[in-house]
């Protein structure tokens, strides 16, 4: 994690290599997520680089903490580790297949309390209940379990396609888009990748669209565009 309270950009080097020296096969390095109406984000208020109270360690500033992600990609990248994912990093092939299939829409079976499932080439979603009693009284009943089935509409996919796909460093691909859809891709946001193309934040070879450099430092207001 980096961005966390009382972090700096050499203690945060430091745990990097700490880290590649222990030799794991992947890493995901996440930026601190501060929700709204959590604890934490009470405790924080809203000040920039610290809580009201000064009572807690102070967050790193919005500078160091492009530095810490900056120092990501160099350090990981030197030690032998391949980005294919926004903040996810393998060696050669110990890529996460388990999360490749969210970010590329495949089809997942949930099994247990709470557990999701995205089923059906993607069209439907649902969750298993989370009461366990509830669980309990209805394991042999599927249509018990699951809770919030929801139909996704043609929109919906494509949504999740661009979003989930352009995580990924390799991005979204051109024909697989018109072939699961029947649509070009810029026929449906070509609005939205010609201004991100011309801000320097995503660019195509012909083939797959992806984010830039620059694109992945701000991915969520790229992203948000696509919704």
């Amino acid at each position: 994690m980096r961005g966390i309270p009382g972090q700096s950009v050499g203690s945060f080097h430091e745990t990097l290599e700490r880290v590649c020296a222990l030799g794991p096969e992947h890493l995901s390095v996440y930026s601190l997520i501060i929700e709204e109406g959590t604890p934490f984000a009470a405790r924080y208020g809203e000040a920039d680089t610290g809580d009201a109270t000064g009572t807690y360690p102070a967050l790193p500033s919005e500078d160091e903490e492009y530095a810490m992600s900056q120092d990501t990609e160099a350090v990981l990248a030197a030690a032998g580790y391949e980005r294919y994912e926004i903040s996810n990093y393998a060696r050669d092939g110990h890529r996460c297949r388990h999360n490749i299939r969210y970010w590329e829409r495949g089809d997942y079976l949930g099994l247990g309390l709470g557990a999701a499932s995205l089923l059906e080439d993607g069209t439907l979603r649902f969750h298993n209940t989370t009461d366990l009693d509830t669980y309990i009284d209805c394991i042999s009943d599927l249509d018990c379990i699951r809770e919030d089935m929801e139909e996704l509409s043609e929109r919906a996919r494509m949504e999740e396609t661009m979003f989930l796909g352009l995580r990924m460093v390799e991005g979204v691909s051109i024909a697989a888009f018109a072939e699961r859809f029947g649509r070009d891709i810029h026929e449906v946001y070509g609005d939205v990748l010609e201004r991100n193309e011309r801000e320097g934040l995503i660019t195509s070879d012909g083939a797959r669209i992806r984010l830039t450099p620059r694109g992945m430092e701000v991915a969520n207001r790229v992203m948000a565009q696509f919704l």
